[in-house]
């Protein structure tokens, strides 16, 4: 297995050394930390130092540490570099890219995001974003995989605010939702193909996907 890391960096190099210890350094291929374009202070520099020694101490190669300057203040410049990046990085075959947005600029995190969202789906399924939250204790992992521009119909977002309140069996469903058996079979295949809803033995499940897209009225 081959993963690469990006990485938002500015002043605290914790983050980064977290989530390489979380993947773990022989499954790192390139590491890559996103910069600002100007000229960067001695305190990024030296968080720059200590990724480099820790990650050559564990085994990485010099030349997979690499710094990936971005235009921050070119809002268009800035996502449209990024998106080339997680692009030619999923190119190269690796099996995941983990993105750290836990440090660096607010800006530039926001611009990596952005980035992701207008990557194809079959791109996104290949990244993962971690965010490690300001105390250092804990991090969220978010599945850019949501299919953002999905609306979902009367139909499916009667079926998943049902869902939410706990996993069903189709029989359950039927008797809770009143839709007729055709018609929540259709609804249940929909949802299942866009990872809306899962189906364990015999219940069906809310996904994290479901749960967020739930929060959006059917049109």
């Amino acid at each position: 297995m081959a993963n690469a890391l990006i990485a938002s960096l500015g002043f605290d190099e914790r983050h980064v050394i977290r989530n390489l210890l979380r993947i773990g350094f022989k499954g790192i291929k390139k590491i890559i930390l996103l910069i600002p374009s100007w000229d960067i202070d001695s305190r990024t520099k030296r968080a720059i130092d200590e990724i480099v020694k820790i990650a050559v101490i564990a085994g990485l190669e010099r030349n997979s540490i690499v710094t990936y300057r971005v235009d921050v203040k070119n809002l268009y410049n800035a996502v449209k570099a990024i998106y080339r990046l997680y692009r030619e990085l999923v190119n190269e075959e690796v099996d995941k890219v983990i993105v750290s947005l836990g440090g660096g600029l607010r800006a530039l995190i926001i611009e990596a995001f952005l980035a992701i969202i207008l990557l194809d789906r079959n791109t996104r399924e290949k990244i993962t974003v971690i965010v490690d939250l300001e105390t250092g204790e804990d991090y969220i992992v978010v599945d850019p995989s949501i299919p953002f521009n999905y609306i979902p119909s009367e139909n499916e977002v009667l079926v998943l605010n049902k869902l939410f309140q706990e996993p069903m069996s189709f029989k359950e469903l039927l008797e809770t939702t009143k839709l007729p058996r055709t018609t929540l079979w259709k609804t249940l295949c929909r949802l299942q193909e866009n990872k809306l809803v899962k189906q364990q033995e015999s219940r069906y499940a809310i996904t994290e996907i479901g749960k967020i897209i739930s929060l959006k009225q059917y049109s």
